[in-house]
């Protein structure tokens, strides 16, 4: 295994930690199934995610993006809602169900159901969730680096 770094890498498994203003830490973590919310406390299986999005081994860089698959259900993405919910305070993160662990069945009902419009060429159904994509960058202050998410489609 090559040593500890505090480097990077598409393929790696990460935690990721929060650190509010009045200094307390939160992890993220899955609750009551496919949801995410942050909690005090390190989690020890349900807040483990693998970075994807490059070529495995390769380091991310700042400008790249990736996305997080979660390490136990690996057929699972970090999503979030297309909509803000006010109850929740914004935008409710969950499991997203990877397109790239669909089914041919679920392939053509997706297709079925895009083809049912509304007339003008808008579907009826939309996803009321969608995949996260992250992105690393360096702050412009020079303060320190970090990284941020947003749904695709946005």
């Amino acid at each position: 295994l090559p040593p500890p770094s505090n480097l990077v890498r598409y393929g790696d498994t990460v935690m990721l930690r929060y650190e509010s203003p009045d200094q307390r830490i939160k992890w993220l973590s899955t609750h009551r199934g496919w949801w995410l919310k942050w909690i005090s406390t390190m989690p020890k299986h349900n807040g483990h995610f693998i970075i994807e999005g490059g070529v495995e081994g390769d380091f991310v860089t700042v400008g790249g993006s990736w996305s997080l698959r979660h390490k136990r259900w690996k057929g699972y993405i970090v999503g979030a809602s297309q909509g803000t919910n006010a109850k929740y305070g914004g935008r409710m993160m969950g499991l997203l169900k990877s397109s790239t662990n669909l089914r041919e069945e679920d392939d053509l009902e997706i297709e079925r159901e895009m083809a049912e419009d509304d007339g003008q060429g808008r579907s009826k159904k939309k996803p009321w969730m969608e995949p996260v994509r992250f992105k690393a960058f360096r702050d412009v202050y020079g303060e320190e680096e970090g990284s941020e998410g947003e749904a695709e489609g946005q």
